[in-house]
């Protein structure tokens, strides 16, 4: 069994059943070449834990319950053990709980009784994972703990983007989600009757969810405060809020929904404005003036704002590997269009062109391929 097999077990394991019995829904994995091609790793993100003379990085990251511990995971096969070792031992700085998983050929009871010593965790790897030692959680230092939290929000934020360029599918559901209670798809979908709702409403729905609109668990939907908010400021009918989708997806249209219907846009806006990274765009925005730049000077700009966050959100997790040096700082004029995230400059940027923090400039496309950074123009709506 060699890493990467050692890898995808722990990864399931802890998804489905966690350290002591509590999963680690927000599990990211480490972009490396021999793990990007495996989807069930999704998502990934290389995180930084920066020990001054060197800077280190686990093979997985995550953070138990949701709300939990943050926990950290060295894999090796059958060799290496001690440097794996000593690796997860320096992951401690940084999380409250450090872990070395290994072939269970690897284990010996030596070696199991010096990560003991240190404080890490063993995992024994086979078909199954077994837990040879659970540490208690021990205080990390506070900086880089701190540090590796924000980066966590950030890249789930990143990662669970939006399907949609569209926020019309996102508010819609603050029209069919009943107030007060909850309710099944058997109940919200057949009120959608009339409006061009994607196949895959499920994506639709989980945009609402990140709005802070709804909450979803399993096929059951309930409307939140905020989303009870926004559902009086929405359209009386859902065929006047249809007209107003099929306007602004409109090819011939240059109207956003802040023009169409600005109570909606305004109510979005407030949303938008609750998330770090629209707060950095903003920042960054700023910073490049009234006339705003390309994407690519946005991105500098937003890394002067928050250069561990702009990382993030620009590049894509493979592209941050190989492109953010040990110091955290990154070239971007040097790099291509390819390696940043379609869904930054495409999905992102129409959410906040419709919501009406941007000037509706022209998307940068749908895909890297062929994306030119440098003739993507970004620039701040100013309000009367």
């Amino acid at each position: 069994m060699n890493e990467p097999d050692v890898i995808q077990r722990v990864h399931r394991f802890l998804l489905t059943r966690g350290i002591d019995g509590r999963p680690t829904p927000r599990l990211f994995t480490d972009p490396h070449p021999t793990l990007i091609g495996i989807d069930r790793l999704r998502p990934f993100q290389r995180f930084r834990i920066d020990l001054g003379d060197f800077v280190v990085h686990p093979d997985l990251l995550g953070q138990e319950d949701g709300e939990g511990s943050l926990i950290a995971v060295e894999a090796k096969g059958r060799d290496d053990l001690l440097k794996g070792l000593g690796q997860a031992e320096l992951y401690q700085h940084g999380v409250q709980r450090s872990f070395l998983a290994a072939h269970a050929s690897a284990w010996s009871p030596v070696l199991l009784d010096l990560a003991r010593s240190k404080g890490v965790g063993a995992l024994r790897v086979e078909e199954d994972v077994q837990v040879l030692y659970a540490p208690p959680a021990r205080r990390p230092l506070n900086h880089l703990y701190n540090a590796l939290l924000s980066d966590l929000g950030c890249a789930q934020s990143a990662a669970s983007t939006f399907a949609y360029n569209l926020p019309t599918h996102y508010l819609v559901w603050t029209m069919v989600v009943p107030p007060g209670r909850p309710a099944g798809a058997d109940t919200v979908l057949p009120r959608l009757a009339g409006y061009p709702m994607p196949q895959n409403w499920r994506d639709a729905a989980r945009g609402a969810q990140k709005l802070g609109l709804i909450r979803l668990s399993g096929d059951g939907f309930e409307l939140t405060d905020a989303g009870g908010a926004m559902r009086d400021l929405m359209p009386a009918t859902l065929g006047d809020w249809a007209s107003i989708h099929q306007e602004a997806a409109s090819r011939s249209s240059a109207r956003v929904m802040a023009d169409l219907h600005p109570a909606s846009a305004a109510g979005l806006r407030l949303l938008l404005l609750q998330d770090p990274l629209v707060r950095m765009v903003l920042e960054g925005l700023d910073r490049l003036g009234a006339e705003g730049g390309s994407f690519t000077g946005l991105a500098i700009a937003c890394s002067t704002v928050d250069q561990r966050r702009a990382s993030i959100f620009f590049l894509k997790p493979e592209a941050a590997a190989v492109w953010v040096r040990p110091d955290g700082s990154t070239p971007w004029d040097e790099i291509p269009g390819t390696d940043f995230r379609s869904t930054t400059f495409f999905q992102y940027k129409s959410i906040l062109k419709h919501a009406g923090l941007l000037a509706p400039t022209a998307l940068g496309g749908a895909s890297a391929h062929g994306y030119d950074p440098g003739a993507d123009i970004w620039q701040r709506r100013c309000h009367g």
